[in-house]
Formats: structure tokens, C-alpha cells, sequence
């Protein structure tokens, strides 16, 4: 397919033959990216159950061993995410991108044959070396797309991402309930290798400006990475975020089968929780993305970082998952406004051939935010209790909060640094 069209650059028109527009080429990503999240939170989400399926059977240590697979994941992908991005800025992300889907369909699928925990995490190590498939298609859509449409184009793909998350958990989780976990993590590989080849079907590679010029290398990647204060706030906001947002991953399910009466549905119930939470972060990310690209993208972060803050410390107190569920669906849906934001300041602060560093950066830093969070989570409800948790993350988003008020980029960071 790459002969019957010309790839596009943000939004300028290419010199083949046949145009195929920056709008038919966003659409196949975005079900790429449907596909890919609906298949990683197919099964994902359920992996402290999964664990004590493997023979952890208290709920504590299982806990524990699911915060250490996600840290180990998380700890490998943010050291090897730069390393992938100045690979896509070399080569192209659409490599990147069948890289992270296909060699993770074989990962998580193999993830169903585990026959104890040490299995597991092995191969949850191997899927933090191969995966990151936000990341690869975000540099995609931001070389694609036009400056101007940069916030909108992003909150689609995050509409993507949430709507794949909101799906997922409830088939998953009704799956698990009547198979159990390993045909979920078997149907998780398959629907990558589709969504891999719906990208590869359906975009061609993107032209790369850095072939026009001299060529970018890995560590001066970096440097001029972390030179723009617009990425390196946006850095840090994201680390912070992350840890806060998945601080409470390892015991989220444990403690929904705490409430449950009914700890027969606990896999249907946790996949309603966590999907209706997806749900309503796709409704605000595209809305979010949209307004943003009129007003400004710090003053959509602050907002929801702060209303994100203020929904986390009563689910300490809830006592149904009823209760839990009216909360964790407000909370997804000012979660859903912040990621577009914090992706597009990064995107319009950094030329398009330093876009696969910059976002390799962000993407490691979520990764490291998202490897300490469980590690902590699962330490605080190990000593204090998993409602402590929640607690623990208000606080952490109150900080991410304020640093965000008084740290992030307003509307002057908007034109690209160093481009041309």
C-alpha cells in the first residue's frame, strides 16, 4: 500500500499522485488504537485475580506480586521508551508501531499459558521491552495531522483509548466469570495482531523530516528534549498523574470483592466499574481536546487535575460498589480531559523530528509514574489498609495539582521550538 499513496505531513499536502487525506489516515488510527486499548484492558485489569488463580491465594500477597508485575513492566518501558522513540524519529513510527503490536500480541497472549506467578512476571518484564503503542501512534497522529487540529486529533485517539478501556473490562471481566482468565488473555493477543494490521493496512509510513536534515541522534535527542520547558514540565505533570492515577491498581479489584456480596460476579463488577470509568473519559476527552484548542491547554489540565482531586478521597469511604462505581465514573471523566492536553503542549512545543524522542520521554515517565504507583498502593494497603490507598492518592493529585498551576506552559509554549 505504500506505492498507492504519499504519506502526509502535518497536514501539508504530499507530492504523489494520489493524496490520501490527513482525516482517512487519522480514522484508521483511531481504530488501531480502539482495538489495541480494548484489548489490553481485556484482561489486564484483572491480573491480581489472575494471580491468586496462579496460587497466591491471600489477597494481600496477591497484591503485592500484581504491583510488582506492573512496576516491572512500568520500570522497563520508561528505560526503553526513548530508546523506541528515537528509533521512530530514524526509521519511522509505523515500524514502531507493528513492533509494539505484534510482538505484544505474542507477550500477553503467552501470559494465558502462565502456570505460576513467576511466569507472569516474566513475561510482563518481556511486555514492558516490547509494547508502547500510545506512544508510537501519538507521533504518528501528530506528524499526520495540522498544527491547528493538534489538541482535537489527540483527544480522538484518547476517545479511542477510553472507549477501548470502558469495552473491555465488561467483556473481559464477564469472560473471566465464566471461563476464567486465560481465554481473555489469549483473545487480548489476537485482537493486536488485528489492530496491527489495520495500521499497517490502512497508513502509510509518514515522511521524516529528519532525512531532509541532519540527523537527530539518541543522546541529542534527549538534550533538546529536556532543553524545551514545555516538555519537561509536561514530563513531570505526567509522572505525577500516573503515579496517582495507578497507585490504587493492585487493590482496586481485591477491594471491589471486598464490597461485593456476590463474590461470584466480582469479574463483572470490577469490568462494570472500570469500563462505565473509560466510558465517560472518552465522552470528556474529545470535548476537552476541543475546547482546549480554543482556550488554551494548561487551564483544562488544572481544572481536571483538581476535580480528579477532589472525587479520589471519598472512595475511602465508600461501603457498596455502588457507591464506588457513581465516584470512579467521576473520576474517569475529568481523567479523560488531562491526557490530551498534556500530549498536544508537548507536540506543538517540539519540531516534528524530535516528536519520537519527546514522546518516548513522556511515555517513560507515565511508565515510571505507573511503576512506582502500584508499588506504593500495594505497600499502603499491605501495612494500613487498601481504603488508605485512596487517601494517599488525593494527596499525590493535590500536589500533581498545584505543580501543574504553577509549573505548566501557558498558550506561549503553542509554536514549535527549533522548527525548520
Amino acid at each position: 500500500m505504500g506505492g498507492e499513496a504519499a504519506p502526509v505531513l502535518d497536514g501539508r499536502k504530499p507530492l504523489g499522485v494520489q493524496v490520501v487525506t490527513w482525516r482517512r489516515q487519522l480514522g484508521a488510527l483511531w481504530v488501531a488504537q480502539l482495538v489495541s486499548a480494548l484489548a489490553f484492558s481485556f484482561a489486564l485489569p484483572f491480573l491480581p485475580l489472575y494471580v491468586q488463580e496462579l496460587g497466591i491465594d491471600d489477597p494481600a500477597e496477591a497484591g503485592l506480586w500484581a504491583g510488582a508485575t506492573s512496576a516491572t513492566f512500568s520500570i522497563v518501558m520508561a528505560t526503553l521508551g526513548p530508546v523506541w522513540g528515537s528509533v521512530a524519529d530514524r526509521f519511522g513510527p509505523r515500524l514502531m508501531v507493528g513492533r509494539a503490536m505484534f510482538g505484544g500480541a505474542l507477550v500477553i497472549g503467552g501470559m494465558g499459558l502462565a502456570r505460576q506467578v513467576y511466569d507472569l512476571l516474566a513475561l510482563r518484564t518481556l511486555q514492558g521491552a516490547i509494547t508502547g503503542v500510545q506512544a508510537a501512534l501519538t507521533v504518528m497522529v501528530a506528524a499526520i495531522v495540522p498544527r491547528e487540529r493538534l489538541g482535537w486529533s489527540v483527544g480522538l485517539l484518547q476517545v479511542a483509548t477510553f472507549s477501548g478501556a470502558s469495552i473491555g473490562p465488561l467483556i473481559g471481566g464477564y469472560l473471566a466469570d465464566q471461563v476464567g482468565y486465560r481465554p481473555a488473555f489469549f483473545a487480548t493477543g489476537a485482537l493486536m495482531l488485528a489492530s496491527g494490521a489495520i495500521v499497517f493496512l490502512g497508513v502509510p509510513e509518514v515522511a521524516r523530516p529528519g532525512r531532509a536534515g541532519p540527523r537527530v541522534g539518541f543522546v541529542e535527542g534527549l538534550r533538546l528534549a529536556f532543553g524545551s520547558p514545555a516538555v519537561v514540565s509536561m514530563v513531570l505533570i505526567l509522572f505525577l498523574l500516573q503515579f496517582a492515577a495507578t497507585v490504587v491498581s493492585p487493590v482496586l479489584p481485591l477491594f471491589i470483592k471486598e464490597l461485593a456480596s456476590d463474590t461470584e460476579r466480582v469479574g463483572t463488577l470490577t469490568g462494570l466499574i472500570l469500563g462505565l470509568g473509560g466510558l465517560f473519559g472518552a465522552l470528556s476527552a474529545l470535548g476537552a481536546g476541543r475546547v482546549a484548542d480554543a482556550v488554551g491547554h494548561k487551564p483544562i489540565v488544572v481544572g481536571a487535575a483538581l476535580a480528579s482531586t477532589m472525587l479520589y478521597a471519598p472512595q475511602a469511604w465508600v461501603q457498596t460498589p455502588e457507591q464506588l462505581l457513581v465516584l470512579r465514573v467521576g473520576l474517569g471523566l475529568f481523567n479523560g480531559a488531562l491526557i490530551p492536553s498534556t500530549q498536544a503542549i508537548i507536540g506543538l512545543a517540539t519540531p516534528p523530528n524530535r516528536r519520537g524522542v519527546a514522546f518516548g520521554i513522556a511515555a517513560s515517565a507515565a511508565s515510571l509514574g505507573s511503576a512506582a504507583g502500584p508499588l506504593v498502593g500495594a505497600g499502603v494497603a499491605a501495612v494500613f489498609g487498601i481504603r488508605a490507598v485512596f487517601l494517599v492518592t488525593a494527596v499525590l493529585l493535590l500536589v500533581a495539582t498545584i505543580y501543574v498551576w504553577r509549573a505548566a506552559p501557558g498558550d506561549e509554549t503553542s509554536p514549535v521550538v527549533g522548527a525548520g
